[in-house]
């Protein structure tokens, strides 16, 4: 809850504020008090009465979050809360939506937001399949909120470099294979799941059991970090004392 004292005279406000809508009841008294006292709002000529002795509050009630039926947390990322924050921007049919996130938390877990901060980037315009409820969902996550991840949600993280929640995505999809009994190489290669792969290579001990692995995979649907850590793993087997490459050179 937030009351602010308006003055007449001056551009700035003085602001009584509490912390919860409890803080008002009861007679207790507030949480915080900036600069403001009895004897400056009756002091003539403060600009804090009008011409019959009147002052002018307004009340502000700021939701930061909500519980549902179920004890679960939702922050509110609708409204303005704070001066420091970073937007997404979505469009459809000529209406806007903002949604609006403290961008400490995502400079945390987003280093790709973090440049884009640094370089005094603070707003972004979302073009794509994942709208609005995606980056919502994205943002309540991240917010450490429990929600069921999805493909979506786990595109939004990949794209911000939030690893957090592509590994957690990455794990639940390896149970749900794992239980199905399909082939958790594959289903790692075509769903771009480097972390998983990375997991199962260390399994493979032999070149016999890495050619049984990837003779089956289609290059065209890896990614570059694939590619990469099953090259690292073939090399791995390369004893440490061979000579790829020559040096010796014929004396005329």
């Amino acid at each position: 809850m937030r009351v602010t004292v308006v003055n007449h005279i001056s551009p700035e406000k003085s602001v009584i504020k509490t912390s919860s809508i409890d803080g008002m009841s009861g007679n207790n008294a507030f949480a915080d008090v900036a600069g403001l006292s009895h004897s400056t709002v009756v002091r003539k000529g403060s600009g804090f009465l009008d011409a019959k002795g009147r002052m002018i509050l307004g009340f502000e009630i700021r939701v930061n979050y909500v519980l549902n039926k179920n004890f679960l947390m939702r922050w509110n990322f609708y409204d303005k809360l704070s001066t420091d924050f970073f937007v997404f921007e979505f469009e459809k049919s000529g209406k806007v939506k903002k949604l609006y996130a403290k961008t400490w938390l995502l400079r945390f877990h987003s280093p790709v937001i973090a440049r884009m901060l640094d370089s005094g980037v603070n707003k972004l315009r979302i073009v794509g399949k994942e709208g609005y409820k995606d980056y919502d969902k994205f943002l309540q996550i991240v917010h450490g909120v429990d929600l069921a991840l999805n493909e979506a949600v786990c595109k939004i993280a990949k794209r911000f470099q939030v690893e957090a929640i592509t590994r957690k995505y990455e794990t639940a999809v390896l149970l749900v294979c794992h239980k199905d009994n399909l082939d958790l190489f594959l289903t790692s290669v075509e769903l771009n799941f480097p972390t998983v792969l990375r997991v199962l290579l260390k399994q493979v001990k032999t070149v016999e059991k890495l050619k049984e692995v990837v003779q089956d995979m289609k290059s065209v649907k890896m990614s570059g970090e694939i590619m990469k850590q099953l090259a690292e793993k073939m090399f791995s087997f390369v004893p440490k004392d061979l000579h790829l490459y020559s040096n010796k050179y014929s004396k005329c």
